[in-house]
C-alpha cells in the first residue's frame, strides 16, 4: 500500500507544471525619477512558483551627477496562467548620499521574443518607506 501511495504521489508531482525560472537576469529601466541598469542571480528555485534571488542596480537620477545603488531580495518568474506574463516582487534598500531608503517593488514581465522567453519588457512600481513612489518600464534579458 505504501508503495502505491508513493508511486501515485511521485507521478502526480512530476506531472505538475514547473516554473520557468531564470538562472540570471540583466536589464535597464527608464523611470519617472531615474534610469538604471540592474542584474540579478537565482539563489533558490521555488517549485511551482518561481525563483528566489538577489538583485543589484546602479541608478542615476535625472538631472544630477549622483549615482545611487540598490540591493534587493526578490521572488520572481511567478507565472500567470494562460498568459505570457511573469510577476515579481522585491524588498530592498537604496543607498544614496542622503542615506538609505528601504523599498518594496513589484511588477510584471512579458516576453518580446520567442527565443526561449529570453528578452522581455519589464514594468515595475517601487514604494519607499518615506512615501516616495516610482514607476518605470525597461528591457530585461534572462539567462
Amino acid at each position: 500500500m505504501k508503495r502505491i501511495v508513493l508511486l501515485t504521489s511521485t507521478l502526480v508531482l512530476s506531472s505538475l507544471p514547473s516554473a520557468q525560472a531564470a538562472f540570471a537576469w540583466a536589464g535597464g529601466d527608464l523611470t519617472l525619477q531615474n534610469y538604471d541598469v540592474r542584474a540579478g542571480i537565482q539563489l533558490l528555485p521555488v517549485p511551482f512558483l518561481g525563483t528566489f534571488g538577489v538583485e543589484a542596480a546602479l541608478e542615476r537620477p535625472w538631472n544630477t551627477d549622483r549615482t545611487d545603488y540598490s540591493f534587493a531580495a526578490t521572488l520572481r518568474d511567478i507565472p500567470v496562467p494562460l498568459t505570457t506574463l511573469n510577476l515579481f516582487g522585491s524588498a530592498g534598500i537604496r543607498f544614496r548620499e542622503a542615506g538609505q531608503d528601504p523599498f518594496l517593488e513589484g511588477g510584471f514581465r512579458t516576453s518580446l521574443t520567442d527565443l526561449a522567453n529570453a528578452v522581455g519588457l519589464r514594468v515595475s512600481g517601487r514604494l519607499y518607506t518615506n512615501s516616495e513612489f516610482n514607476v518605470g518600464v525597461g528591457v530585461e534579458v534572462r539567462f
